[in-house]
């Protein structure tokens, strides 16, 4: 998404229409990210704080590139009628954000009626047939991990700004926005991506083996043979 877009769509902050920000994966997993230390989880005491952030995992999803394009019109039809509900209540969700004070409501309507319906999405899921055995062989299969969570309006713009996206002038301009009617109290729904704990864990094995290989390899090469 360009940035202008993201710029538009949460310009007005205190628009009654809200939108969801799909972060990428590098808010989580660059320099210019988040430090793991700023991340709450929501039943923490600091997820309250509106200078903090914090995220819950909603939803566990195949790679993507694992998936051929008419497998994945498939799946949309095949788990419709969960999506939609899910869809529906984050929209439910958003629109509590028209008050910036409700930091409380907000995790509380998270915990209790969007991550039930989560829960039903996950299953069709993990049930769907597509998904367990994905056509495209080329693409290693994992799944990813779909964070929701609010970050501090403050921080939001900060990496966009230490990731290059944003010119100095363009930031010197927003950090002034920010400025105006105590903004920087306020934080933003979103999405972001992390690689699922499976996943971590075979990365490292696989990272393990082939540091081992490198290093028998090396001691194969220089056994003295005289």
């Amino acid at each position: 998404t360009p940035f202008s877009e993201i710029l538009k769509g949460i310009s007005n902050v205190n628009s009654p229409t809200k939108d969801i920000t799909l972060l990428p994966f590098e808010f989580l997993h660059s320099d210019w990210g988040l430090h793991s230390s700023s991340i709450y989880k929501i039943d923490q005491e600091e997820a309250l704080d509106a200078n903090n952030c914090w995220f819950h995992t909603c939803l566990q999803l195949p790679n993507a590139y694992a998936i051929s394009e008419s497998e994945i019109l498939l799946i949309r039809s095949q788990v419709e009628n969960h999506s939609s509900i899910f869809r529906q209540r984050i929209d439910e969700w958003l629109e509590i954000f028209t008050n910036s004070n409700e930091l409380a409501n907000r995790i509380t309507f998270l915990e209790e009626k969007v991550m039930p319906t989560a829960t039903l999405l996950q299953h069709a899921f993990n049930e769907n047939v597509i998904i367990q055995k994905p056509s495209n062989i080329e693409f290693e299969h994992f799944n990813i991990d779909i964070l929701i969570g609010e970050v501090p309006i403050k921080m939001f713009f900060d990496f966009f700004y230490r990731s290059g996206s944003l010119q100095e002038e363009t930031w010197n301009v927003i950090k002034q926005w920010l400025q105006e009617d105590d903004k920087i109290n306020i934080r933003l729904p979103v999405f972001t991506i992390d690689y699922s704990a499976e996943f971590k864990e075979n990365r490292e094995k696989r990272k393990e083996k082939n540091e081992n290989d490198e290093v028998m390899q090396h001691t194969k090469k220089y056994i003295a043979i005289d």
